[in-house]
């Protein structure tokens, strides 16, 4: 059987908070810089930066493992918490990749309201190739829900402790950080 190669690469997307444009320059290999952290939470870096890397390496690019981008960022002398960090070629050269990401953690909120509850998690990120040309950027926030109002007794204590559980523990955080890595992995040009 054999194999035709396309003229370029296909960028895929429809989302209306995506920005994309027609280089044809995506790079093999990225990198998930330290994000900043817009929240009340120390988990949500670690959280969304490894969901992000989890998610991207399946659209064809070989990203370079947090671990790793946080020890060369380290031995060069960098803090990880997004700020301070040098220029693009300077962090290319600092940890071995062409693509770089660089973004904020927006929203890592639990929010109970009696007989609801709301879970969000959200990120703006930016996407620069070898010319530092921003090949792709989306601003997207996941949400989920429990509880609600009901107009019998029995139904609020059920949608009270329907919320409560929902927000229980993180699980329901670490899902919605898994929906959000998937549906940016599904914008993100590859």
């Amino acid at each position: 059987m054999l194999f035709r190669s396309l003229a370029g690469p296909i960028l895929t997307g429809s989302s209306e908070e995506t920005v994309e444009t027609a280089s044809t320059d995506l790079p093999r290999t990225l990198a998930i810089m330290p994000l900043k952290n817009q929240t009340n939470s120390e988990l949500a870096i670690d959280v969304v930066r490894q969901t992000l890397t989890n998610h991207f390496g399946s659209r064809n690019y070989r990203v370079i493992h947090t671990g790793d981008v946080n020890a060369r960022l380290a031995a060069a002398g960098y803090d990880l918490d997004g700020e301070g960090l040098p220029n693009l070629d300077a962090l290319r050269r600092i940890v071995g990749a062409v693509g770089i990401i660089t973004g904020a953690v927006t929203h890592y909120d639990k929010t109970f309201a009696g007989v609801a509850a709301r879970i969000s998690v959200g990120v703006t990120l930016e996407f620069f190739n070898a010319r530092d040309e921003l090949i792709w950027a989306s601003t997207d926030v996941k949400r989920s829900y429990a509880g609600g109002v009901s107009a019998s007794p029995v139904g609020l204590i059920i949608n009270a402790l329907m919320a409560a559980r929902h927000l229980y523990g993180d699980t329901n955080l670490y899902r919605a950080a898994d929906e959000l890595g998937r549906a940016l992995a599904s914008d993100i040009p590859s």
